[in-house]
């Protein structure tokens, strides 16, 4: 489990396996991490699009030309 400070932002770049991406989000949603972002959003990995799909729904924001995602998580962004 980690105990260090709060991280500002992560980048998900990790395994592309829908379980393994669920297990990072998990991880960076319970940090309390506030800018949570990530690359692979594409059709060569369907794990990960489905899993930020499933837990971030439209607030998933896409780079334009590029497979990168964002999505801010502080407090009150999504009420």
């Amino acid at each position: 489990q980690y105990a260090g400070s709060k991280p500002s932002l992560v980048f998900i770049d990790a395994g592309h396996r829908y379980a393994d991406v669920v297990e990072d989000l998990d991880w960076a949603t319970s940090a309390g991490v506030a800018l949570i972002t990530g690359h692979d959003y594409s059709e060569r990995h369907p794990g990960v699009i489905q899993a930020v799909d499933e837990r971030f729904g439209d607030r998933v924001q896409l780079i334009p030309g590029s497979s990168v995602w964002s999505v801010d998580n502080t407090p009150g962004a999504h009420s």
